[in-house]
């Protein structure tokens, strides 16, 4: 019988936890392929960083508007680049605890989603992006969320060796993840749906159905990796998408770094192996709970990627994790906010294993296994 630590022991909750945004119904697999732990080339370490910084923690006020025009009380100085997307929303009532008396803060009004177009020293000019609720006033609040941004990178392979091209985004990864800003996702389905849609890749860089996949798919914000080759060597697009602006927030092209080593024990699904092992297709869910990405892990080229159903939970998943611990059994946390949940997965149904419920001030940002002393139970 496998051991089983506290539910405190199991998982950190409160602020201190990663946010993990979970969107119901979106379909992505989990990028953390199991690979020998290197040194990403230096040219993917200023990529990520150059993300990064397009999603600052920040919280700035609305001092003007005017027409389509939002000024905001934060510029260069606070970390704003072109293309931040913030959240606009207006203060209520005071929330005060009925026995405590204690203020526990403001409703809160979402009144949309803002872009910023313009970047001064000490203050920025946004637009307010289609879908808003409301248009924001000076005196409203804008911020850009803590704790992990959900981006869905998404390989798009012509005449470079499959391998190649996972090693290389393998590292991308490596190094995005290692800002401690994002959770990344692999999108699959968006690469399927693309040859389904007969787009070629070259046009969807050029912005050609990001809107829609956008929008299909629940996504974000998409990092489509375009590998080609050029003067006989392999090359890559690198374009970072939101899904309010039709031109890419960042675009990026280098050549893949040499130093960019092909795994040989790494196949993709798109073909055998050396050895004529068959391959086995699985669906990204069963990819993702096993926690096993390898081989046939990851293929932008596959025909159809079966996906199942194995549970709807009845309330919103604000975040969720996944892990497997030593006794080779997925577990899955999820959580609303106020309440944590933890499952295991038992061939395809989940089975409840504990529920953190108590009162709490506050809310839950986010859930996350650990081994917090390397013994292998989560």
């Amino acid at each position: 019988m496998v051991s089983t630590r506290s539910p405190l022991r199991a998982l950190a909750l409160g602020a201190g936890l990663l946010a993990l945004g979970w969107a119901p119904g979106a379909r992505a697999q989990s990028a953390e392929p199991r690979r020998e732990a290197t040194s990403a080339p230096a040219q993917f370490s200023v990529i990520a960083e150059q993300v990064a910084r397009l999603f600052p923690v920040l919280q700035t006020d609305v001092i003007e508007v005017s027409g389509d025009r939002v000024t905001l009380a934060a510029g260069r100085q606070q970390g704003v680049v072109p293309g931040i997307e913030l959240h606009a929303y207006r203060e209520g009532r005071e929330l005060v605890h009925p026995r405590t008396k204690q203020l526990l803060g403001r409703t809160e009004e979402p009144l949309g989603r803002l872009v910023v177009t313009e970047v001064a020293d000490r203050y920025s000019v946004a637009t307010l992006a289609p879908g808003a609720r409301g248009a924001p006033s000076a005196g409203d609040k804008a911020r850009v969320v803590a704790g992990r941004v959900k981006l869905t990178i998404v390989p798009l392979g012509s005449g470079v060796r499959p391998r190649l091209v996972e090693a290389a985004t393998y590292d991308l990864v490596q190094e995005l993840e290692r800002t401690g800003r994002f959770q990344v996702v692999f999108g699959e389905q968006v690469a399927v749906w693309l040859g389904e849609r007969a787009i070629p890749a070259e046009e969807f860089m050029r912005g050609r159905g990001v809107r829609e996949a956008h929008e299909g798919f629940k996504l974000q914000h998409l990092l489509a990796v375009r590998y080609t080759t050029a003067q006989g060597k392999p090359f890559m697009d690198v374009r970072l998408f939101s899904s309010v602006l039709e031109q890419p927030l960042l675009a990026q092209a280098l050549f893949v770094p040499p130093s960019v080593r092909a795994s040989p024990s790494q196949q993709f699904s798109t073909g055998p192996g050396k050895d004529g092992a068959p391959l086995q297709r699985r669906s990204l869910l069963a990819r993702l709970l096993s926690g096993n990405f390898e081989p046939n892990t990851y293929s932008a080229g596959a025909s159809s990627i079966p996906l199942r159903s194995l549970a709807v939970f009845p309330f919103v998943v604000t975040s969720m994790d996944v892990a497997v611990g030593r006794d080779s059994i997925p577990r899955i946390a999820v959580t609303d906010g106020q309440r944590v949940f933890q499952y295991r997965l038992v061939g395809e149904k989940l089975e409840p294993e504990w529920t953190y419920d108590k009162l709490m001030v506050g809310g839950i940002l986010g859930v996350q296994f650990a081994d917090v002393d390397g013994d292998g139970v989560l």
